[in-house]
């Protein structure tokens, strides 16, 4: 992962927790690319790598609630740091939630990691190219709003 040796030694153990927490949590999960889902959220880290741990820690665990039985409780009771749950949480798309509304929340919230997070998630999504043209658009205009709300970042081609 990208600038880890830049981390402390207590740094590189959360997210190194984060990585065996997300591994067992979306143990047995397959995505539609039939890869082991683990794949995905470790993907998304490396690309936020760069913001540091606490960015890594998030995107290793960003689906852990919305795609798992576990909680954000759960989480703090295993040891995992309120600065990283409380990101999960928001990044967390309720099923029955306006995705719409659930990306201004985001970009309301003005969380610079959980947008970037929530940008390199995206385009892992759409890399797998196995997306419905649906949901390219729900992501491109996602990908507008959060690239607008932090002032660039990532170039997409959707």
């Amino acid at each position: 992962m990208r600038m880890m040796f830049y981390w402390s030694d207590s740094e590189k153990a959360m997210v190194a927790k984060a990585a065996i927490l997300s591994m067992t949590c979306h143990a047995g999960q397959l995505r539609k690319d039939g890869l082991p889902y683990f794949v995905h959220p470790l993907r998304v880290a490396e690309a936020v790598g760069d913001n540091g741990a606490v960015a890594a820690a998030v995107a290793l665990l960003h689906d852990v609630i919305e795609d798992t039985m576990h909680t954000g409780d759960d989480l703090r009771k295993l040891g995992v740091p309120a600065a990283v749950v409380d990101r999960v949480q928001m990044l967390t798309h309720a099923k029955d939630a306006d995705y719409a509304a659930y990306i201004a929340g985001l970009v309301e919230s003005g969380d610079y990691i959980a947008m970037r997070v929530k940008l390199a998630d995206i385009r892992d999504n759409l890399a797998d190219g196995i997306v419905s043209a649906e949901k390219k658009v729900k992501y491109g205009s996602a990908v507008v709003e959060l690239r607008k709300a932090i002032g660039g970042g990532f170039s997409y081609a959707l």
